[in-house]
């Protein structure tokens, strides 16, 4: 039964994340209602073509294919130009163009919600220390991921960032810390979150940080490191990713080897010759 009301408080809470999106479709449809008495088809015609336009805007942006979003505003300004309206049948249409896109976008919400509990429960039950305690570890992940979605990484990303952290042991304490220094180097890098999150956690368990305040120094030198390296930040963490193991194996001097590292990417070593290179380095 707690089990059932959680799971039910959860999927309310992850449909109002989609309030802004419905909100939207219902002010389109009211604007569409609305203009319906009036007698020009010219006006309802500009009004139809706002609509599609968002509505094909929307896809893109949900999609992040620019193909679908064209071919949404495609097939959409058709409809409307292909055939002569009366008042009655333009507002028809546009009541089903805005029906359906909103539905559909409403249906893939839902999906993705289920999705980002999948996560979360995984998570709950990596950091619970019996079964009886997964209920109040899903529920501390759902209230972290409700305050950081609104970002760069999104609910699904800070999920991830969540479930990673719990499978390498990371203190909770940190996970708010670590969720919030990989949003910052994400919008400094433009390097997907997965990568941050895995290198920040990769540097935590090397200096065995367990409190915020160390964290925060860490990530501090982070940034620096950052600065200093004369790479793209894509060069620089496809090199660090071949030669990772280095950092966390050997428990070489952790400035020696993000110099040696430099100094392979400066020399122009390809990617699969970069771990044996810093190796070499590091004598």
């Amino acid at each position: 039964m707690k089990d059932s009301v959680r799971e039910a408080r959860n999927a309310l809470r992850s449909l109002d994340r989609l309030m802004h999106g419905v909100a939207m479709i219902i002010v389109l449809i009211g604007i569409v209602f609305i203009l319906a008495s009036a007698v020009s088809t010219t006006i309802l015609t500009a009004v139809s073509m706002v609509i599609v336009f968002s509505v094909s805007l929307a896809v893109y942006i949900s999609t992040q294919s620019f193909g679908e979003g064209a071919l949404a505003l495609i097939f959409g300004l058709v409809g409307i130009f292909s055939v002569e309206w009366t008042t009655g049948g333009l507002v028809a249409f546009n009541f089903a163009w805005v029906a359906f896109s909103g539905l559909a976008f409403i249906i893939a919400g839902i999906r993705s919600a289920g999705d980002l509990q999948v996560i979360m429960r995984d998570a709950a039950q990596r950091l619970a220390e019996c079964p009886r305690d997964v209920a109040n570890k899903e529920k501390k992940i759902d209230d972290l991921v409700y305050k950081h979605q609104i970002g760069s990484i999104g609910a699904e990303g800070v999920a991830k960032i969540i479930r990673l952290l719990a499978y390498r042991g990371v203190s909770e304490d940190l996970f708010s810390p670590v969720i919030e220094e990989t949003g910052r180097l994400v919008k400094f890098t433009r390097i997907s979150y997965d990568k941050l999150s895995a290198f920040l956690i990769d540097l935590i368990r090397r200096f065995e940080v367990g409190t915020v305040s160390e964290f925060v120094a860490i990530a501090q030198e982070v940034r620096q490191i950052l600065d200093s390296v004369k790479a793209t930040p894509e060069e620089f963490f496809a090199s660090y990713e071949e030669s990772r193991s280095l950092l966390l194996g050997d428990r070489v001097d952790h400035h020696r080897f993000f110099v040696a590292l430099g100094q392979a990417i400066d020399e122009g070593v390809q990617i699969q010759h970069v771990h044996a290179r810093v190796s070499e380095l590091l004598g």
